[in-house]
């Protein structure tokens, strides 16, 4: 039987070479949060990270992200997961101790001593590693749970907490209680969080813009809107980031508003990271939920326009114009938002908005000091009782 081929995320020595000059700032970073994480006094820990369709990027900043902060912290660490990702060992390695990885399907956790279990996502094997070892669990979910995840039978200590990035989303709230906690719903509390992203991965741009404005995907996104806005606030042309499924009705819908499409469908990491600073603006005209493709511009520092909506609540701050978050339906307010990024200052303003809110709300090794922190009983910094 053949292993499985590994999932490189990234080119990591040509992504270094790219980013060389934003990455030492963000590696002191993760150093400050480190020593936050020495003051909980943990030497060993057990990290299980099982999860439906781990082959995603996303899940792989995620885990990055609480390995890299352990390690800043010096804390022995032990990975359990079912993933196939290359981890960025080079980093790892240069913040602190050697992670010992335990990978496969199924990979179950060597024998203590353990400080702490730290479950991302929640599972079966994390808890019950929590309660054999007798330690706290740290559980943490930062993405989406998928149709058809294996819900947990095996239930914690009670008043558990879950530590979540989807901050006033109501229908997160809704579908892990009925995807993931089922029967062991009474032992969990929730606290939420904005939304993270690994900022390393993702670092503030200083690329020059050669497009306007990008339409960061099709689903469930109201594209009639989109192209209306488009036409109202003078634009010819946009930049479309969308399903393939959705090309011809986009193309469509496009040409009778008079618009031109320039289309891109599956990217990778780094070419996703490219087409977003290469844009000016990023529209997100959603008709539900998505936090993904608010995050990711702000993190690059480009100003993004929302649907307004409690999951987005967020992503915007009063009297800033990082993101700017406008009623569903309203062309003419979305017109306006954007002919008004056509100045040059006013654009430079929303940038450095968009990069401060990414530092300061939605940076993902801060969302996971903080949980390590508040589990402790320490000031958790991001989360909102629940």
């Amino acid at each position: 039987m053949t292993s499985p081929a590994l999932v490189h995320v990234l080119k990591l020595d040509a992504f270094r070479q790219r980013y060389a000059r934003w990455l030492p700032a963000l590696d002191a970073d993760t150093r400050r949060l480190g020593k936050t994480l020495q003051r909980v006094g943990l030497r060993r820990v057990l990290v299980v990270s099982r999860c439906l369709r781990h082959d995603q990027s996303t899940q792989w900043w995620y885990e990055q992200a609480r390995l890299s902060g352990l390690a800043a912290a010096g804390i022995e660490v032990t990975f359990v997961t079912d993933g196939l990702f290359v981890d960025d060992l080079e980093r790892l390695l240069a913040r602190g101790p050697e992670p010992r990885l335990v990978c496969g399907e199924d990979a179950r956790p060597p024998p203590g001593p353990f400080d702490a279990v730290v479950a991302l996502p929640p599972s079966d094997v994390a808890t019950s590693a929590a309660l054999e070892l007798r330690v706290p669990l740290v559980a943490c979910v930062t993405k989406k749970l998928e149709s058809g995840n294996r819900q947990l039978t095996v239930s914690p200590p009670r008043k558990t907490v879950l530590w979540h990035g989807f901050a006033g989303s109501r229908a997160f709230e809704g579908n892990v209680k009925k995807e993931l906690f089922g029967k062991t719903t009474r032992r969990w509390r929730l606290r939420a969080a904005p939304f993270p992203m690994h900022r390393y991965y993702a670092p503030r741009s200083d690329t020059r813009p050669s497009r306007r404005v990008l339409l960061f995907g099709t689903q469930d996104r109201d594209l009639h809107m989109a192209m209306a806005t488009l036409r109202a606030a003078g634009e010819s042309r946009i930049a479309v980031l969308g399903a393939p499924r959705h090309r011809e009705d986009v193309s469509s819908l496009a040409t009778r508003h008079g618009i031109a499409v320039d289309w891109w469908a599956n990217l990778s990491h780094g070419e996703m990271i490219e087409l977003v600073a290469s844009c000016a603006i990023v529209s997100k005209p959603v008709l539900t939920e998505s936090h993904y493709s608010l995050v990711l511009p702000i993190t690059r520092g480009r100003p993004g326009l929302g649907s307004r909506a409690d999951s987005a609540a967020s992503f915007h701050e009063p009297g800033r114009f990082g993101v700017q978050l406008l009623d569903k339906g309203d062309v003419d307010s979305w017109a306006r938002a954007i002919a008004a990024l056509n100045e040059h200052d006013a654009w430079t303003r929303a940038c450095d908005d968009a990069a401060a809110r990414a530092v300061t709300h939605h940076d993902a090794e801060r969302f996971f000091a903080s949980a390590m922190v508040g589990t402790f009983g320490g000031a958790t910094g991001l989360f909102e009782a629940g």
